[in-house]
């Protein structure tokens, strides 16, 4: 199966068939990041939000980066809400550990915030 096959199977009627392709793109590591924020922007996916916000979180700082520069490259008119939603379903870890040390190299130049 393709990247793009096992995460739509994450949305199977078959609880087997989800478990199984939820084992294969846990497996695949940060390899499915661009198939799995590519589900999440599409609106019309049959993987609910809820699944893949859950692969996402499971993955880690690396989906967390990768979200973060979905929504910095998408567009306004996208209305990227999902993006929103799990940018901020990682949560304030997530966050200190990937945006502070910008902050910090921003402070010690003397710039104010």
């Amino acid at each position: 199966m393709t990247t793009l096959e096992l995460v739509l199977a994450l949305g199977a009627d078959d609880q087997a068939e989800r478990d199984a392709a939820a084992a294969a793109v846990a497996d695949l590591g940060s390899e499915v990041l661009p198939v799995l924020i590519g589900q999440l922007q599409d609106q019309g996916s049959p993987v609910s939000e809820p699944v893949l916000l859950a692969i996402l979180r499971r993955t880690g700082t690396e989906a967390f980066e990768a979200v973060l520069g979905a929504l910095q490259t998408s567009a306004l008119e996208e209305a990227p809400h999902r993006l929103l939603r799990a940018f901020t379903a990682f949560g304030a870890r997530h966050w200190t550990a990937t945006l502070a040390p910008s902050c910090l190299a921003i402070r010690s130049c003397g710039a104010r915030l």
